[in-house]
């Protein structure tokens, strides 16, 4: 049997570039005799050209902005929300609803949370679902794109992502075979339900391969674990000379390095409120070490740290470039994965508010903080950054016992002197962030993403 050597993959969300693209997978693939083919967002063409201009793989540009709005895949997106209970979904439904306070908000909020009580989280309804996605889905814009390729497989990197599924449906009405993966920890419960189960299944840890057979009907025997591809330079990469490194963001190298990632934007406004705390902790001496804050913001959505009184024991650092005016297509280059290495390896302790970066810190077995409170402020819960360390699979991490939950501003700054103090505070639970989190240290976790599509070649040609 003739199988095509073309494969289209698919890089429409831009942490997949850090995650997969930087790494030993497409140089595995280009290696096996692979066309490489990668659909990216108009917009980026240009950097996925230059990018990629030295190596043999062929970028082709997909307005996947125009593809999202269309009316029938925007309905079924939101029909897919209703079809999965979590934390996540369920407070994003209340957020809808006091934003626009009134009687048509309050009935939609009534009619959902109904809805989601009788269907959701149940076979037959998402049986229905998907057969109303493949009938009704519109996929006419990338149908022809992955056409003309004819490719043994069309890679989804982000199964979840609206694009992605759409690409999904079009490769399938087209008889082509599909493999997929789950981008992040949080999709199974954040995302909505997996509309087109793909033949086979990528996941970073055996947590999502439960939750997408739990939730989302994906056959145990279809789905393969492969770790996070994104880890692999953080097992090769040398470590820079922590003095070097200090004055490279302008600290003392005899001060202690303190980490601070930010929620962000989207999140919360308090983040400001976190570095004046830290400020006047460094000030009055309550931290009783000299120490230096960086301030790491988060790539897509920054914080607004504008009322915040910067001093000299603050560097704040925005990561990525911008490629677009809307800050979700920032892109991390290979500069920015170094960097971030770098940064944790320095770190004495990292704070953080609902971010990935304590998967990252544990892998260092570094010291980590999560700043589950608002600030100055006493907030309720739905207004709170508390909400946000509720979410299903942040429980799983808080589980482990590898970071300190910090619930006021006095159990921050203990907790900053205890780690301080002792470094190795904290360390089993680290080691139980790895095991489950993180699953392989090898290095070739990208390796094994080249290995499941080229074995899915060699199986389909058989």
């Amino acid at each position: 049997m003739n199988v095509s050597r073309t494969v289209v993959i698919s890089v429409f969300h831009s942490f997949v570039t850090r995650n997969l693209l930087y790494g030993s997978a497409l140089k595995k693939l280009e290696m096996a005799g692979l066309h490489i083919v990668l659909l990216v967002p108009a917009e980026k063409y240009s950097h996925f050209r230059d990018l990629f201009k030295e190596q043999g793989i062929e970028i082709v540009s997909v307005d996947n902005t125009r593809l999202t709005s269309l009316p029938r895949n925007t309905f079924l997106q939101r029909l897919s929300f209703l079809l999965i209970r979590s934390h996540y979904l369920w407070y994003k439904q209340v957020e809808r609803r006091d934003e626009r306070p009134g009687i048509r908000a309050t009935l939609k909020y009534v009619f959902e949370h109904a809805f989601v009580r009788m269907f959701a989280n149940r076979p037959l309804p998402r049986f229905i679902y998907r057969k109303l996605y493949r009938w009704y889905a519109d996929t006419s814009l990338v149908e022809d794109v992955i056409r003309q390729f004819q490719p043994a497989f069309f890679v989804s990197t982000d199964v979840f992502d609206l694009t992605d599924r759409v690409c999904l449906l079009a490769a399938a009405r087209l008889g082509i075979k599909t493999i997929g993966m789950v981008r992040s920890w949080d999709n199974c419960y954040s995302k909505g339900l997996l509309p087109i189960i793909p033949d086979h299944l990528l996941v970073n840890t055996h947590y999502l391969k439960e939750e997408a057979v739990q939730l989302h009907d994906v056959p145990a025997e279809h789905i393969e674990v492969i770790g996070l591809p994104q880890m692999d330079s953080f097992l090769s990469l040398p470590t820079m000379d922590r003095t070097a490194f200090m004055h490279s963001v302008g600290a003392d190298p005899k001060e202690k390095l303190i980490v601070f990632a930010p929620g962000g934007s989207i999140l919360t406004d308090i983040d400001w409120q976190i570095c004046e705390i830290l400020r006047e902790a460094i000030q009055s001496g309550k931290i009783r070490y000299p120490a230096h804050v960086l301030v790491r913001n988060h790539p897509h959505h920054p914080a607004d740290l504008s009322r915040f009184n910067t001093d000299k024991h603050f560097t704040i650092e925005h990561p990525g470039r911008v490629l677009s005016t809307n800050s979700k297509e920032t892109e991390l280059l290979p500069g920015d994965q170094e960097h971030l290495y770098q940064t944790l390896a320095a770190a004495d302790v990292v704070l953080w508010v609902a971010t990935t970066l304590g998967i990252d810190t544990a892998m260092l077995d570094r010291p980590q903080i999560m700043v589950n409170f608002d600030g100055f402020e006493q907030r309720e819960y739905l207004k709170s950054v508390r909400k946000f360390h509720d979410e299903d699979h942040m429980k799983k991490f808080v589980a482990t016992s590898g970071a300190h939950v910090a619930r006021t501003k006095e159990d921050l700054v203990e907790w900053i002197n205890r780690y301080l103090d002792d470094p190795s505070l904290d360390h089993v639970g680290r080691q139980r962030i790895v095991e489950t989190q993180i699953i392989f240290t090898d290095g070739k976790s990208g390796e094994r993403f080249a290995d499941a599509i080229l074995h899915a070649i060699v199986s389909t040609r058989v």
